[in-house]
């Protein structure tokens, strides 16, 4: 690993400067959202981006999203299995680089995967979900803290279960299968497309 570049899961080199389609794997980015924290890792339990992504997917069903819907939602943080979960006052204190850098990566995910962005539509939907996803999670992650000053309402449909860094990539990857073929958004990247049970964790 040098300059701009990082070693995956799956042994390939991926320059965040410039990320080609041939180095982004589904397992690998199960293997990273399965394996950073959000809120910086400060909440009193584990919680993974991937749980975060799949109870994002499941709220956004219950309000009447499509299966298109709920893989985008899915997908909208799978940049950051390679750059892990910068919390936002991080981000402001990186600037616009950081941004930048993670929209590319977005792009050259989804591209590999052969899904469309969402249209702004969904985006705004996908924000809003995500806002009571980050309001539900800052209510069971801490106890002894402000109150939640951020967008969103905590929902009492949304639970999280904390899921071990063991079991969170292989729930992320089952939810991506089964939402892919409900979306039949097209075959993708047969590199980004391959993958097993144990390749999620080695190569």
């Amino acid at each position: 690993m040098t300059g701009t570049t990082i070693t995956t899961a799956s042994g390939f080199i991926l320059d965040l400067a410039n990320p080609g389609r041939d180095a982004i794997w589904i397992t690998d980015m199960a293997a990273g959202l399965g394996h950073v924290c959000r809120f910086a890792g400060q909440g009193k339990a584990f919680y993974s981006v991937a749980e975060h992504s799949c109870l994002g997917a499941e709220h956004l069903g219950r309000l009447g999203g499509t299966p298109l819907d709920q893989l985008q939602f899915l997908l909208h943080d799978a940049h950051e299995a390679y750059t892990g979960d910068l919390s936002t006052p991080l981000k402001h204190v990186l600037g616009e680089g950081i941004g930048r850098v993670q929209a590319r990566l977005q792009v050259a995910i989804l591209e590999a995967l052969g899904v469309p962005p969402p249209d702004a539509e969904t985006a705004s939907l996908i924000r809003q979900a995500d806002a009571v996803l980050a309001a539900t999670e800052y209510a069971a992650l801490f106890d002894h803290a402000p109150p939640w000053n951020g967008p969103g309402v905590p929902s009492p449909h949304i639970r999280l279960s904390f899921w071990p860094p063991t079991w969170a990539p292989l729930r992320w990857l089952a939810a991506y299968d089964r939402l892919r073929a409900a979306a039949q958004t097209g075959i993708g990247s047969p590199q980004a497309l391959r993958h097993s049970g144990t390749q999620v964790l080695k190569p």
